[in-house]
C-alpha cells in the first residue's frame, strides 16, 4: 500500500497465510512527505513466506520520504520461514533528497516464535543518519535465524550511513540505548549490528537483556563504642565506688558473725 499521508491499524488481525509472490503480507510504503503510520494493538499470526526475492517479512515498512512511524502493543508469532531474510517486521529507511529526520518507535509489542535467515524478529536497514530511532519495551521470546553461533535470533540492525557521534568504540552503548528495556530469552546476545563508521564497516553482537553485574557482598559495618564523656566517666566512678562499698559491707558482716559464731563455740566448750 503507498500513496497515502497517514494511515492508522488498529485492533487488526492478519492470520493464516502463505505468501508465494514477491510481496511482503502487509507491505506499507511512505512516499509522500510527512507521512504518519500508527500500528497498534493488531496480530500477526502463522504468516508463512517463502519468497526469496524481497524481504518477505509479515510486515514491512519503507520510508521514502519523511515518516513518523509507531508500532505498538502488537503480537508478532510463529511469522517468516527459512528462506525469508526476515519472520515478523522490516523496517527500511531512505535518507530523501531533503535530508529530512524520521521517527521511529517500536514499543511494547511481542515478537515469539518467528524466523528468519537474518533474525527471526525484527529487521532494520538504515541509510538516514539523520533518523531516530525507540525500539524499547518489547518481548522476544524463542526467535531464531540460521546462523549456526546462535547470534542474532532477535533483531538484525543494519546502519549504511551511521550518525557522526557513531564510533567503534561507543557503537554497542549507542545500540543499547535504542533497545532498552526489551527482554529476550536468547542464551547468547540476540542482536546482530552491521555500522558503516568512517567508510568501513563495523559488526557488533549485543544483547537485548543486559542484566547489571552482582552487587559485591559488603562487609557488616563495626558499630564504634560511643565517646565518653565526662558525665559517663564520673557514672563509672559512681558505679565502682558503691559497688566496692557494698562489697565492703558485706565482708565486715561475714567477720562479724564469724565472731560471734567462734565466741559461741568457746562457751560451750568451757
Amino acid at each position: 500500500m503507498n500513496n497515502f499521508n497517514g494511515l492508522i491499524l488498529q485492533n487488526c488481525r492478519f492470520k493464516d497465510a502463505l505468501i508465494k509472490t514477491s510481496y511482503e503480507a502487509v507491505s506499507l510504503v511512505a512516499d509522500r512527505p510527512f507521512t504518519t503510520i500508527s500500528i497498534q494493538d493488531c496480530e500477526f499470526i502463522n504468516i508463512i513466506s517463502i519468497n526469496l526475492i524481497n524481504c518477505a517479512s509479515a510486515l514491512s515498512i519503507f520510508a521514502v520520504y519523511k515518516l513518523r512511524l509507531e508500532i505498538k502493543g502488537n503480537n508478532f508469532t510463529s511469522c517468516g520461514s527459512d528462506v525469508t531474510e526476515i519472520g515478523a517486521l522490516s523496517v527500511i529507511d531512505y535518507l530523501d533528497e531533503l535530508e529530512e529526520e524520521n521517527e521511529f518507535t517500536i514499543v511494547n509489542n511481542r515478537f515469539a516464535f518467528n524466523k528468519g535467515k537474518f533474525a527471526g524478529a525484527f529487521q532494520l536497514i538504515s541509510h538516514n543518519p539523520l533518523s531516530s530511532y525507540y525500539i524499547s519495551n518489547n518481548k522476544f521470546l524463542s526467535n531464531r535465524n540460521d546462523d549456526s553461533s546462535g547470534f542474532g535470533q532477535d533483531i538484525y540492525l543494519n546502519f549504511t550511513s551511521a550518525p557522526e557521534d557513531w564510533t567503534r568504540d561507543n557503537l554497542i552503548d549507542k545500540i543499547k540505548s535504542i533497545i532498552n528495556e526489551s527482554t529476550s530469552d536468547a542464551v547468547l546476545d540476540s542482536v546482530s549490528v552491521y555500522a558503516m563508521i568512517n567508510y568501513s564497516y563495523c559488526s557488533r553482537n549485543v544483547s537485548i537483556s543486559v542484566q547489571p553485574p552482582p552487587l559485591p557482598i559488603q562487609p557488616l559495618p563495626i558499630q564504634p563504642f560511643p565517646p565518653v564523656g565526662k558525665q559517663g566517666l564520673s557514672g563509672l566512678i559512681i558505679a565502682g565506688i558503691v559497688a566496692g562499698a557494698v562489697i565492703i559491707v558485706i565482708v565486715v558482716v561475714v567477720i562479724i558473725i564469724g565472731i560471734i559464731v567462734h565466741r559461741k563455740v568457746l562457751l560451750c566448750i568451757y
